[in-house]
């Protein structure tokens, strides 16, 4: 309900619309917004090991906070990445509703020339990368490169 003092907007954080994600420096000084190629690779860690449709579901168990007080179906999530997702959807800013709460969650992707979003669904629904619409906001999750 656009409430910066929420309890949801203080356990989630902000969402951000492309304009703001081209133009404003998000993360700190050192730090990025990850890029398609560098998440997809993250995530094929695991197709290998799981197969690649198996290795999607795998990806986001690891990726997603274990227990039940946040995802829905989440009884084989380990957060063994220490990514911690939670499951605040995303925001269609058309109509200010966000869609998806408490079973999915998108963050940002920032390519050269264009921007993409991570996904993360509940259950065996797995993780994925997509293209966005304008009116899209999603959150921002900064990497930074370990020399």
């Amino acid at each position: 309900n656009d409430d910066p003092n929420s309890s949801n907007s203080i356990l989630h954080g902000p969402v951000y619309n492309q304009n703001t994600i081209w133009d404003c420096q998000i993360c700190p000084e050192g730090w990025y917004i990850p890029s398609q190629k560098e998440i997809n690779l993250f995530i094929r860690n695991w197709h290998g090991e799981f197969g690649a449709v198996e290795g999607l579901v795998h990806a986001a168990y690891q990726m997603r906070v274990k227990g039940s007080d946040y995802w829905n179906n989440n009884d084989r999530a380990m957060n063994s990445t220490g990514f911690s997702a939670l499951p605040g959807g995303w925001l269609d800013s058309r109509s200010t509703v966000y869609g998806f709460f408490g079973n999915r969650v998108g963050y940002w992707l920032k390519n050269d020339e264009s921007l993409e979003a991570l996904k993360i669904a509940s259950g065996d629904n797995g993780t994925w990368t997509s293209g966005i619409f304008t009116e899209e906001c999603f959150y921002v999750r900064c990497v930074k490169d370990i020399e």
